[in-house]
């Protein structure tokens, strides 16, 4: 039967994540400031960390089980031991790193759009639908 962990999720660098799914990166490091402080104490070691390149899905993600948060004080950082990767998705299993994503422009940027102007893209129906800015 697996076993269950509590869970916290968080951002990181691209550069960090390919690091940490290559397994050359066995330490993350936080600050020592009260968010962390509250999250660490809400979890029991060991624990599950998801970390995620960027903010809108898709993008590459790993989870990894910490077995040991040390505070650093001097540096002002915790110290979160990493035992092992536990999956990572949306990466390049190949070479052991996270995809490049594209992203891809809406036509109405391929011209200028100047200061709170929205641009005017109009889909099947007719209502304006493209709310890009510059």
């Amino acid at each position: 039967m697996p076993v269950s962990y509590d869970r916290i999720t968080t951002t990181i660098k691209r550069e960090w994540l390919a690091q940490i799914i290559a397994r050359a990166k066995k330490i993350e490091y936080r600050q020592i400031k009260p968010y962390w402080t509250k999250r660490f104490e809400r979890v029991s070691v060991p624990f599950e960390l998801r970390l995620l390149n960027g903010m809108n899905p898709p993008v590459p993600e790993v989870t990894v089980l910490i077995h040991k948060i040390t505070k650093d004080r001097r540096a002002g950082d915790y110290k979160l031991q990493i035992k092992k990767v536990l999956s990572f998705r949306r990466g390049d299993k190949r070479r052991r790193k996270p995809k490049r994503r594209v992203l891809q422009m809406p036509p109405c940027l391929s011209r200028r759009i100047r200061g709170n102007e929205r641009c005017r893209v109009a889909n099947s129906s007719g209502k304006q639908s493209c709310r890009w800015r510059t």
